[in-house]
């Protein structure tokens, strides 16, 4: 079975609340070229399937580095080693961390040019969570109609429900 990493980044809001960053899931899958399943619903903020060899932090700081950057890899390596990134998640096949990040990486995430494969980030609130709608209810072919709707897997929804309790 394929290994998965993962993080949920954390960040304050204007008024000083807790807010998930989450990523929106696009239209394309770049590594698969084909059509994103749920296109419009949200994930955690990073996710990727590790490579032969690679273990899970390895893989985090690749992606990172892939879908934003060097020096994004460079501040993930830093909470890493500071120990700011904690795991919310280990069950062997996939470990997931936590993390609350300043404004200036917020600021970088929120930045960067949405494409045919990016279609960015959406924060919510902890009073949210309770609201967002299991992804598996809808179209995989269309995603969430409404704009406003937040659609995410059960397991991510966990995920974030755990971060803010971590956080908050």
């Amino acid at each position: 079975k394929e290994k998965d990493v993962g993080a949920i980044l954390m960040g304050k809001g204007r008024n000083g609340k807790l807010l998930a960053i989450l990523q929106l899931r696009a239209g394309r899958n770049k590594k698969k070229g084909e059509p994103q399943t749920y296109p419009g619903a949200c994930e955690i903020s990073i996710h990727a399937k590790l490579k032969k060899g690679e273990d899970f932090f390895e893989g985090l700081k690749r992606e990172v580095e892939e879908k934003f950057g060097k020096e994004m890899a460079c501040i993930i390596q830093k909470m890493h080693d500071e120990n700011q990134l904690i795991e919310l998640v280990n069950d062997k096949q996939n470990i997931t961390y936590g993390a609350v990040v300043g404004e200036r990486i917020i600021r970088t995430l929120l930045i960067k040019p949405q494409s045919p494969e990016f279609a960015g980030f959406r924060l919510i609130r902890h009073d949210e969570v309770d609201k967002i709608v299991n992804v598996e209810t809808l179209s995989e072919r269309i995603g969430p109609i409404e704009p406003e709707t937040v659609a995410m897997f059960r397991n991510e929804k966990t995920v974030v429900e755990r971060a803010f309790q971590k956080f908050g």
